[in-house]
């Protein structure tokens, strides 16, 4: 069951408040438990209780009001493991329980970090009766501090099943977040953090000493790249080291080792797939001895392709999540693997169906490779008339397959008999086929669960069966979606569960045109995404919350406002008393009005930066109001609509930025590189936010290498910068970052290329083919480089760009003059050069 909150009384006139009588008066009845699934707990049933018995939570499994009113002002997700921790605390008085609840809530109405989005931090640390009393021990100040610690992530990692850190330890912890070591350009470097967390999980605060190893080591010259610190090396070491504490100084020399080995390099720099794979295979089990490192090579060997002698990636990746966690694989896994590859079933036009391993290696992800029983089970399966297409197996319905299955390995022969039976159900065919988008549903509901029990499968046919469902007579796979993504990885829901669904369908608010609405449905969906169904009090709450003046427009409700309202509240629930006091403020800032009307556009900006965190705290917001109102974001004195957009594409599903990064982006806008004419070029800024599109605000080193890239004289032309090759640079590296020194060395390389001139100017086109090219194999270059004298690739003295393009979609390797003519005879590309 979802457990939602109750708003207070201050917004009676949208949501209504729970009576605490009716707990009062059920007290007599059987106190029946809600396990994970939303079925009665077997152990639970035939508990009784008095009047004298006190829970923390309702015989429901309900927290008590006001606790429940502040998880849902902080958009927190109330989970079975919490409700179950509480359901075990002794309370020995009424008082006592209130003194219980007033604690809980105190802390989870401080809580400041808005990526916490559920309990399970909490239940992380305090799993255990004797932890949550000690919690409830703390002093008030002491709870208010514990919940103000940003980020709670690494927190509740590095005291996993330790319980809630007393006030030294937090003294400790604080401290270490505000160590030198610990920051980058100003604050707090969460990678570094979040390997640090990982390494110590469940083992409590690593001690000075090991803390000055740990700083020691990260300035070490091999755990750097381009003069910094490579996150990719980092992450691997963590991985390596989970849960196994700081690594002593053997083992670090071991490791930096490592990264130096001739075996680990590639075109003469470390190669970070080789890494992340040997990092995949010993998560968590430290560093490789000798005899594993030379079994690794080894398997490197063994996975290079014939062609070209190169590592093929996708199979050793797929390796690697089979193994992941496991260590080596020995000889005869290895040979287990290698027969694997070469099966049959396994195999498209004569080379290997990689989408198919994938699909394999996500139902075996650290498991190990299948024993030879269950290979046979796997290659029946890959045979299953249902799964083929034209005769040959069809990878989209295979895909839902490894979705349910994702890390639980292979089904045995009754979950692969009772898959059969699904595939043939009446209900899932259409036109004869299986419904794949039906498929796709029923494998979000159950992914990583395995297969419906045959009690799931009767109500699964019946939810398929439901009028409700049913538009002109069929079932509406839109309104199916929905109710998949409301349930995505719990399982079928309930009967009861599913009687609340089918009235919730019917509510009138949800209707448009006599007909359910679908944008409606999908807005709530979204809101609820992997939370299950909201309950009666949050139902009552949803339905005041459509019917807020300030979501109206001409007498009904604006659907583009509430799906503003509902990508800022994504997969949290329904938004609490405060979140929503202040999203009704935000939509009366002034600087989001124009011409007296709330501007849309505006208020997409600002949802794509808060997509799934919720509205942030007071303080937050008016840092944000005093951001709109900053001089250098107005145009002819009203908030410049493409500024803002530039800035929530940066910071798209980032949050708010703080004062730091703020400064930073004043001083970005501020840039004399960025000027044209006195003002601000937009399009240069648009091509800046595209290269940093979802990742934040460039730090100081970031933006020393931008400056850099724009002063190239080999990006301008007549003494200004070229932006439609700047454009199409920003396009390559969208969402990407910059490049680093080597590949910027490769793109100037390719701009001083005589071939790549015509007319004294630089071939946009051709340039674009080849960079595209010479980055995926940039030891190849050369050979791309002498393609461009190939006669065959020319007419009438100008590159042909559709052969050339063609070449270069076809060969992977720079191909011979042979095989060029080859391929342009059996295509027959005539026509002209552009």
């Amino acid at each position: 069951m979802a457990l939602s909150y109750i708003p207070n009384t201050v917004f009676d006139a949208m949501y209504d408040a729970l009576s605490r009588s009716n707990n009062a008066n059920n007290l007599s009845r059987k106190r029946v438990r809600i396990n994970n699934e939303g079925n009665p707990d077997p152990k639970r049933l035939c508990t009784t209780t008095t009047t004298s018995e006190r829970y923390l939570v309702s015989q429901d499994n309900q927290l008590p009001e006001e606790l429940q009113r502040a998880m849902n002002s902080k958009g927190i997700k109330v989970l079975s493991a919490f409700t179950k921790l509480l359901s075990k605390v002794d309370i020995k008085s009424e008082a006592q329980r209130t003194q219980y609840s007033n604690k809980l809530q105190l802390f989870f109405i401080n809580i400041v970090d808005t990526k916490v989005k559920d309990t399970g931090f909490f239940t992380g640390m305090i799993h255990a009766q004797n932890k949550i009393k000690t919690f409830f021990s703390f002093s008030d100040k002491h709870i208010v501090q514990l919940a103000k610690i940003k980020p709670m992530k690494p927190l509740s990692s590095i005291y996993h099943q330790l319980g809630l850190p007393n006030i030294s330890e937090l003294e400790r912890f604080n401290n270490l977040l505000s160590l030198p070591q610990m920051q980058e350009n100003g604050k707090l470097s969460l990678p570094i953090l979040r390997s640090l967390s990982s390494i110590c999980n469940g083992r409590g605060l690593p001690d000075e000493l090991e803390m000055v190893r740990f700083f020691n080591l990260l300035k070490q010259p091999q755990m750097k790249e381009d003069g910094r610190l490579s996150l990719p090396r980092l992450k691997s070491l963590s991985s390596m080291f989970t849960k196994c504490g700081l690594p002593d100084e053997v083992d670090m020399t071991c490791f930096l080792e490592l990264l130096e080995l001739p075996q680990m390099q590639e075109y003469g720099r470390l190669s970070l797939p080789r890494l992340k794979s040997l990092s995949s295979i010993y998560h968590g089990r430290g560093l490789p001895d000798e005899a594993e490192m030379t079994s690794f090579f080894e398997l490197i060997k063994l996975l290079k392709r014939k062609e070209d002698d190169r590592l093929s990636l996708p199979q050793f990746k797929s390796l690697s999540s089979i193994f992941s966690g496991h260590g080596m694989p020995d000889d005869v896994a290895i040979k287990l693997f290698n027969k694997l590859l070469k099966l049959p079933q396994l195999q498209e036009g004569g080379t290997l169906n990689l989408p198919l391993l994938k699909s394999l290696s996500s139902i075996y992800h650290s498991c190990g490779l299948p024993d030879e029983t269950a290979m046979v089970r796997f290659i029946k399966l890959l045979e299953l008339p249902q799964l083929q297409e034209s005769g040959t197996l069809s990878l989209p319905r295979f895909k839902p397959l490894s979705s349910m299955f994702n890390g639980r390995g292979l089904p045995d022969e009754t979950a692969m008999t009772r898959f059969n039976d699904l595939l043939e159900l009446p209900q899932m065919q259409e036109g004869g086929k299986l419904n794949l988008p039906l498929f796709t549903s029923l494998s979000s509901l159950f992914n990583g669960r395995g297969l419906p029990d045959e009690v799931e499968m009767v109500r699964f046919i019946k939810l398929l069966e439901l009028p409700q469902l049913q538009v002109g007579g069929r079932l509406s796979l839109p309104l199916f979606k929905s109710l998949s993504s409301i349930f995505s990885g719990h399982g079928l829901p309930d009967e009861v569960t599913m009687m609340r669904f089918i009235e919730l369908l019917k509510l009138p608010q949800l209707q448009e045109g006599g007909r359910l609405s679908l944008p409606l449905l999908k807005s709530l969906s979204s809101i609820f995404h992997g939370r299950g169904l909201p309950d009666e009090a949050a139902m009552s709450g949803f339905i005041k919350l459509l019917e807020l003046p300030q979501l109206q427009e001409n007498g009904r409700l604006s659907l583009p406002l509430f799906k503003s309202l509902s990508s800022i509240f994504h997969g949290r629930g329904l938004p609490g008393e405060a979140a929503m006091t202040r999203f009704i403020e935000l939509l009366e800032l002034p600087q989001l009005h124009d011409g007296g009307r709330l501007n849309l556009p505006r208020l997409k900006s600002l949802s794509s930066i808060l997509w799934g965190r919720g509205l942030h705290d007071g303080a937050a917001m008016t840092r944000f109001i005093e951001l709109l109102q900053m001089p250098q974001l107005q145009e002819d004195g009203r908030l410049s609509l493409p500024l803002l957009k530039s800035l929530s594409s940066i910071l798209s599903q980032r949050g708010l930025p703080n004062e730091a990064e703020m400064r930073g982006f004043i001083k970005l806008l501020e840039l004399p590189q960025l000027q044209e004419g006195g003002a601000l070029n937009l399009p240069l800024l648009k091509s800046f936010s595209s290269i940093f599109c979802g990742r934040g605000l460039p730090d100081e080193t970031a933006m020393r290498r931008f400056i850099e890239l724009l002063e190239l004289p080999q990006l301008h032309e007549d003494g200004r910068l070229n932006l439609p090759l700047f454009k199409f640079l920003s396009s390559i590296f969208h969402g990407r970052g910059l490049p680093d020194e080597a590949t910027m060395t490769r793109i100037i390389e390719l701009l001083k290329l005589p071939q790549l001139q015509e007319g004294g100017r630089l071939n946009l086109p051709l340039y674009r083919l080849l960079l595209v090219k010479v980055m995926s194999r940039p030891d190849k270059a050369d050979g791309w480089f002498c393609l461009l004298e190939n006669p065959e690739l020319k007419q009438n003295g100008r590159f042909h760009l559709l052969r050339l393009a063609c070449v270069f979609a076809i060969f992977s390797l720079p191909p011979t003059e042979d095989e060029v003519a080859k391929l342009l005879s059996l295509l027959s590309i005539d026509g002209k050069p552009d």
